[in-house]
C-alpha cells in the first residue's frame, strides 16, 4: 500500500494504518513510480 501525506499527519500514522511505502507529495510518487513498477514486476 502506497500513502501520500500532504498534510500534518506523522508518517507513522500512515504506516500504523498499513502504508509500505509513505511519499510526501504526488510529485514524489510520479518520479518514483516507473521503480516501484519495475520492482513490482519482479514479484
Amino acid at each position: 500500500t502506497i500513502g501520500v501525506n500532504t498534510g500534518p499527519l506523522h508518517d507513522n500514522i500512515l504506516k500504523d494504518a498499513g502504508a509500505n511505502l509513505v511519499f510526501h507529495s504526488m510529485q514524489e510518487l510520479l518520479n518514483k513510480f516507473p521503480e516501484i513498477l519495475e520492482i513490482t514486476s519482479l514479484i
